[in-house]
């Protein structure tokens, strides 16, 4: 069951891409992919986060959202702003592969 009243944060979901400047010149900048979306922001308890750092490079926070077809262009390297922090996407999890909830395990992109 999708819990929709804590899906009440926005993020923005980016793509690290290469255009060129008016010179004609390569400029690698991000564009957003798809639109802004809500998002239920999970931080990990302690547990969860030792866990996570077996799993995976470093985990600091989930963000889960509904599933919708934009999703499928969604990889890991991409990013995530929220609260104007950005965050790595290292996974995306399609919940119990019912195409109604996607969890993103992210971390924090240094400033």
């Amino acid at each position: 069951m999708i819990r929709i009243g804590k899906m009440n944060k926005r993020i923005t979901i980016s793509n690290f891409t290469q255009a060129a400047n008016t010179y004609g010149e390569p400029v690698r900048t991000w564009v957003v992919v798809g639109t802004t979306r809500w998002a239920e922001v999970v931080p990990l308890t302690a547990k969860e986060f030792i866990t996570a750092k077996q799993l995976a490079s470093q985990i600091d926070i989930i963000f889960r959202t509904r599933w919708t077809p934009v999703i499928l262009l969604i990889k890991p390297k991409m990013k995530i702003t929220y609260n104007n922090q950005d965050y790595n996407i290292e996974s995306a999890i399609n919940v119990q592969n019912k195409n109604r909830v996607i969890e993103f395990l992210c971390s924090k992109i240094p400033v």
